[in-house]
């Protein structure tokens, strides 16, 4: 009959998503790894002092987490040679020790596009904030 008929396939299609879901979470298990014990122990003894800028992606990187390289740089030329390693379009942060919001203070400049204005823009955080930079490559 079309109802014996309509719970079958009804049935059939629980299965598969029940199968489906099963394989998921599977999946994700296998996802799971067991951090170093090495790095949680070196970022445990890291972390219970202030982070700077370059801290949090380098932990993220430590345990797979995918992050935009980053270089700190301290000078013109640094950064010059930054650039080139990491290439355009690019983001200029200023790095210098106790700022805790570079953003509230103009301590943040995105989208960078080529070397003058890379070099304009530190030139502005080096006067205002200070020469320590980190620049990182636009996401």
């Amino acid at each position: 009959s079309l109802a014996e008929d309509i719970g079958r396939q009804f049935a059939t299609a629980v299965r598969s998503f029940q199968n489906w879901a099963d394989r998921r979470r599977q999946g994700l298990r296998d996802l799971v790894v067991e951090p170093d014990g090495d790095k949680v122990a070196r970022w445990r003894a890291r972390l219970a002092a202030l982070m700077d800028e370059h801290d949090s992606p380098a932990l993220l990187a430590d345990f797979g987490e995918p992050v935009a390289q980053c270089l700190i740089c301290n000078s013109a030329d640094a950064l010059r040679e930054a650039a080139e390693v990491l290439d355009f379009p690019l983001v200029l942060k200023t790095d210098e020790a106790g700022i805790g919001h570079n953003s509230d203070l103009g301590g943040v400049i995105p989208d960078l596009h080529s070397g003058e204005a890379l070099q304009t823009a530190y030139a502005d955080l080096t006067s205002r904030l200070g020469s320590r930079v980190i620049v990182q490559r636009m996401l």
